[in-house]
Parts: C-alpha cells; sequence; structure tokens
C-alpha cells in the first residue's frame, strides 16, 4: 500500500509537470503570435503611408499638368481672344450674385467673431482666425499658381468671378471686405496678426491684377 501511494503521488506530480509544460509551451506560442502580429500590423502601416505618399505625389503631378495645360489655354485666350465665346449679361448676373452672397456671408461671420471678441477679449483670437480662413478662400479663387481645381465651391466660383470680369471682382472686395474687416477689427488684435492679414490681403490684390494684366477676367 505504501509503493502505491508513492506510485500515485509520483504520477499526480509527473501530470503536474505535463500540465506546466504544456502551459510554458501555449505561452511561448501567444507571444511568438503576437510578435508576428504586431510587425504584422507595423508593416501594413508603412504601407499605408507609402501608399499615401504615392498618391499625394500623382495629385501633385496632375495639378502641375492640368496648371500647364491652363497657361497655355489662356495664352492661346489672350492671343486670339475671338475663339473665347462670350458670357451673356444673364449669366453674369446671377455669377456675381452668388460671389456678393459668399462675400456677404464672409462679412457676417467677421461680424459675429468680432461681437464675440467684444464680449470676450480672449475670443479676439477666433477673429483673426475667422478672416484668415476667409482669406485662404479667397487666395485660392483667385490664385492660378498653386491648384488647378479649388477645393471648394465658393473658392471655384470666385476664380469664375475673376475671370469672368477681374475688376468687378477687385471692386467687391476692396470696397466691401476689406473695410469691414478693418471696421470689425477687435483692440485685442495684435500687430503681428494684423500685419499677416494685410499681406494676405495684398496677396489676392496682386493676383487679381495679374490675371487683369494678362487680359483675363473681361468676357
Amino acid at each position: 500500500k505504501g509503493g502505491q501511494d508513492k506510485q500515485s503521488q509520483k504520477g499526480e506530480g509527473g501530470e503536474d509537470d505535463d500540465d506546466a509544460k504544456k502551459k510554458a509551451s501555449e505561452k511561448k506560442s501567444q507571444d511568438e503570435e503576437g510578435k508576428a502580429g504586431g510587425g504584422s500590423k507595423k508593416d501594413m502601416q508603412d504601407s499605408e503611408k507609402l501608399h499615401r505618399l504615392k498618391n499625394q505625389q500623382r495629385l501633385n503631378q496632375l495639378n502641375g499638368e492640368l496648371l500647364e495645360i491652363q497657361h497655355k489655354i489662356k495664352t492661346m485666350i489672350t492671343c486670339r481672344p475671338e475663339i473665347m465665346s462670350r458670357v451673356s449679361v444673364n449669366e453674369k448676373e446671377r455669377l456675381f450674385r452668388l460671389v456678393e452672397e459668399i462675400i456677404g456671408n464672409a462679412m457676417g461671420s467677421v461680424s459675429q467673431a468680432w461681437l464675440d471678441a467684444r464680449m470676450d477679449g480672449q475670443k479676439a483670437k477666433n477673429w483673426t482666425a475667422t478672416v484668415d480662413a476667409i482669406l485662404e478662400l479667397v487666395e485660392n479663387g483667385t490664385s492660378f499658381s498653386a491648384f488647378a481645381v479649388p477645393r471648394s465651391m465658393e473658392a471655384r466660383l470666385l476664380r469664375q468671378a475673376a475671370l469672368v470680369d477681374v475688376k468687378a471682382l477687385t471692386n467687391i472686395l476692396n470696397k466691401q471686405l476689406k473695410p469691414h474687416i478693418l471696421t470689425f477689427k477687435p483692440k485685442e488684435t495684435s500687430m503681428d496678426d494684423e500685419a499677416s492679414l494685410n499681406q494676405k490681403f495684398d496677396n489676392v490684390l496682386r493676383n487679381l491684377a495679374n490675371i487683369a494684366s494678362q487680359g483675363n477676367g473681361s468676357h
């Protein structure tokens, strides 16, 4: 009986050892799978980054090609304006009604940001960000050197307006938008912010002047 008890204890001990070895083997296998999975995830992220980079490079290339084509077309139209059909009075009026709406909404945003800053001086930065976004929109619409096709519909309409009647668009920006921004400017606006906004507005006017000097914007 004593021998049987010893055998039983030995058998139980052997089973415990087997269980321990089995668990250790399973843990090792899980660790290896975890490492492999981590490596696979990192490889996937790197692959996605590379894919996005290639897409961006391709888009930049296509944008450059379109800008070159647009430049050639503008040069051709400047030399031979008769090949371009004239914009009707009704079409021009509809276009500039939309432009007036865009600028009107922008001026409303400036007024609201100014009012918020007046209630709370710490919100003056919000006013600067609002004006900055508006000028960026206008600059995207009037610049023909950055994007062949502006991203937003508002910028596209501003670009059409610049091509149809650059003088009328310049007047709207100079006599409506700019005075409104200067009138509704929080006193907390820093000199640096004001100088930056003035520079952006000057860039817009320079873009429009370039269009006018090339003989475009009067159809």
